[in-house]
Formats: structure tokens, sequence, C-alpha cells
């Protein structure tokens, strides 16, 4: 048998470049803490593939509950039953959880919300008094120090840091802001965010204490990620105009990223990675949202619309990986919404089962990923939430490598595909909606490869 693959290799590698095969995803179901009429709701992954979110029911008997689940393992329950209704939100790379718990068994009146940080070993903490008012998780690094933004006695919103030695602190803002909002934090503590007082002000803090980041003058702005090396990005004012904005430090002066006159009104950046990449969203002139991304070299790419036979209203960026990889949410005309990934070489990838028709309201939207390119997406009213695994081009029998087994799966396959899309069909390797020497050579050539 070695042999005759060793011979078939030798003929067939010539042609196998014709016959590129593409990405494809094993695609997950996510458990439910109880059988029955319950839901997952996931939230974040992290590089691991562990993820949180809650799973439950809206029922005051069950409750929804915050959980930890990676593949091939069970799921947890987070809360212990101390809360009827807890949220797993965000997790590091140490499995610590931050999340929320709603103190009250339903939605009427005025419940109130208690910040938490779940621990793997099963032990919590309460983040902050409970109180009866707003209240966003934004922010978990790998110290396990969480910022949050809720409202005060007052009404306004305060920005706040837990650390796990100084406990709550409410963070300072400017004495004529209204709301402050700490937006990220990098390892090293540093938080950037915004206030609203006169204006929008951009700000950082750096232990403990606030500084205003620079704009034009006269201008507002908004700071929204900040990396490891302390470059930050947002938005701030151009001649009245918002635009993508980074500040290389916290005294650096704000520089336009966007430039390019395709890219019309309002643009913002959503994130910047370590690497420097830069993700973000524009405007076209039909004011359809869209992305753009820039890699570290300064390379701008704004993306166009997928080609599907149905009009995109807008597609909105989630998060990026390290091979150049984007995660959009896609909503088209009938404002159903699905994932999709940008591949570089192979361009706009729908990664789940195609929408049933327009106008189903069917949907499946996108929720976070890591830098394995590993997906996590939830559906309408949290049904068939699923965990998406990227698979090697050529990977037949989902382990990860190319070799004699995908050859094998191939040949064994010849001529049958009855999946709808057909990269869902495993040995249709070039999503050809066919399985014929095309896959073969896709599988050759991404072995010798």
């Amino acid at each position: 048998m070695d042999a005759l693959l060793s011979g078939l290799i030798t003929v067939l590698s010539v042609q196998a470049l014709a016959s590129p095969a593409v990405t494809r995803f094993e695609i997950m179901e996510l458990p439910r803490l109880q059988s029955g009429n319950t839901f997952t709701n996931p939230m974040a992954i992290n590089e691991a593939g562990q993820i949180t979110g809650e799973s439950g029911s809206t029922q005051i008997s069950v409750g929804m509950h915050a959980f930890l689940w990676s593949p091939g393992k069970e799921m947890i329950d987070l809360d212990q039953g101390l809360w009827p209704w807890t949220t797993g939100m965000m997790i590091n790379e140490s499995a610590v959880m931050v999340g929320d718990a709603t103190l009250c068994p339903d939605f009427d009146g005025a419940c109130a919300s208690q910040p938490l940080v779940f621990y793997p070993d099963g032990s919590i903490i309460e983040l902050g008094p409970a109180y009866a008012g707003y209240l966003v998780i934004t922010g978990i690094n790998e110290q396990s120090m969480v910022i949050y933004n809720r409202a005060s006695q007052s009404g306004a919103n305060e920005p706040h840091l837990w650390t796990p030695a100084e406990g709550d602190i409410v963070l300072p803002t400017p004495d004529n802001t209204i709301n402050g909002y700490a937006m990220d934090i990098n390892d090293h503590g540093v938080i950037v965010g915004y206030s609203i007082g006169s204006g929008y002000v951009p700000h950082i803090w750096t232990d403990g204490t606030v500084a205003s980041l620079e704009v034009e003058q006269g201008q507002a702005g908004k700071a929204r990620s900040i990396n490891n090396s302390g470059v930050i990005v947002g938005e701030s004012t151009f001649s009245g105009s918002s635009q993508a904005t980074r500040w290389m430090n916290a005294q650096a002066q704000p520089e336009r990223l966007i430039n390019d006159p395709e890219a019309f009104g309002y643009t913002y950046c959503n994130r910047i990675y370590d690497d420097g990449t830069i993700i973000g969203t524009w405007k076209d002139s039909q004011s359809r949202v869209r992305p753009f991304r820039i890699a570290p070299d300064g390379t701008v790419d704004l993306f166009s619309l997928p080609e599907i036979g149905l009009d995109t209203l807008d597609l909105i960026p989630v998060e990026s990986t390290p091979e150049g990889w984007l995660i959009c949410s896609h909503v088209n005309e009938f404002y159903q919404v699905e994932p999709v990934v940008w591949i570089p070489g192979e361009g706009w990838i729908f990664t789940n089962t195609r929408l049933v028709g327009p106008g189903s309201n069917t949907s499946e939207q996108p929720v976070d990923c890591n830098s394995h390119g590993q997906i996590i997406t939830r559906g309408a009213s949290w049904t068939s939430p699923s965990f998406l695994n990227p698979m090697p081009p050529g990977d037949v029998d989902g382990d990860g490598l190319v070799g004699v087994n995908d050859l094998l799966g191939v040949l064994e396959s010849y001529g049958q595909c009855n999946q709808t899309p057909s990269r869902l069909c495993p040995a249709d390797v070039n999503a050809d909606n066919q399985v014929n020497v095309n896959d073969v050579l896709g599988v050759i050539d991404n072995w010798l490869y």
C-alpha cells in the first residue's frame, strides 16, 4: 500500500497546485447544563479553547448559570446554585472568568446586578456592592485584573478596576465628567477609555491616575483598545469628522489611520493586537458597515463585501488571527446574521451551514474567536450554539494532519457529496460540490507542502 501511494503521489504531484484544498470547519454543538428545554449561550473563548457563557433556562426553577466548557470535557456549572442567574462573560488564559449575577428571580422591577470572578478551582469573588443599575464587564487581563462600568447612586456611570491584591477601585475621571467608561486593559494593568463632560475625551489610567490623550484642538475622541506595548486605538475627530485613530503612546499626538477616499464618513478602531494589527469598521457610500484591517507593516485593507447573491447590509468585524484571518458578522438584506471568515488566498468563507433561505429569520452570530481560528457562535434565542474548529486544508478525518488516512478518505467517498454547503463534506477538500481527482490532488498538495 505504501508503494502504491508513493507512486500515486509521484505521478500526480505536478498537477496538485491546480487543485487547492480549502480550510473547512469541524462543527460541534455546545452541550447544556441540564437536559430538556434549556439553552446555552457562549460568550468568550481563550487560547486553550476553553469557553464560558451561560446555560440553563429562563424558568425560575432552573435559572441560567455561568459555565466553563472545552471540547471533550464535561460542562462545569460555576455558580454553585448561589444565584438565580449568572453569566460568564470573559476568560483569560488561566481560565479565570469574569461575569455577573442577577439578584432577583425574574425581570419584574429593578433587579440588582453583582459582578463576579469565577476561578477554575470553584472559588467565587464578588466585585464591589450589588446595585440596581447599569453594569457592563469590559475586560480581564492575564493578572486577573478586571475592568467594568456601572451606574453610581447618583445615576452617573463610573469606571471600575478590581485587582486580586487591592479589591475594587473606582477609577478617577476629570471634575467636569458626567460619565466615565473603561474600555480595555492590557497585561500591565494600563487601562484606556473615555469620559463624557463637555464632549467625549479619550483617557488612559496608569497606577490609578487618569490622563487625557491628545486630540486636535477643540475636538473629541474615544480610546477603545490598548496592547501590551502601550499602543492605543479608537477614534477622534479630524476637522469635525470622526476617524479611526492611533496613539503610539500616552503622550503621542493622534494619528488618523484611514485616509482612503472610498471610506465614507465615520470610521473607528475595534481592537489593536500585540503584533500591531488593527481591526475596525468604516462606512461606504451606502452607509453599510464594513471592516478594515491594518497590518503591522501599515498596509490598510478595506474589505470588499462577500458575493453571495444577497445584498449585504453590514459586515461587522469580531476578531482577527495572526495568520491574517478576519472573523465577521455578516448581515444580509433580510437581517439574517451568520459567521463569515476572510482567509488569505481563499477569500470569504461561510463557516457554518448556510441560511435556510431569504426571510427565514435564521441567524448564527459569531461571538468570539481565538488566535487558532476556533470560533464560538450562537443562533437566535440561544439555539444551536456552536464551536467551530478549523481543519487544515486537505484534512479529511479531522485529526489535524494531512496524510494517508485523508487520501483514503477521499477515495472511499469518491463521487459522493450530499452536504450543503460542500465545505461540510469532509472528502470534498476543494469545496467544488463533488469528490473526484481534484480532491485527491488537494490532499497531495498539502501533504507535500
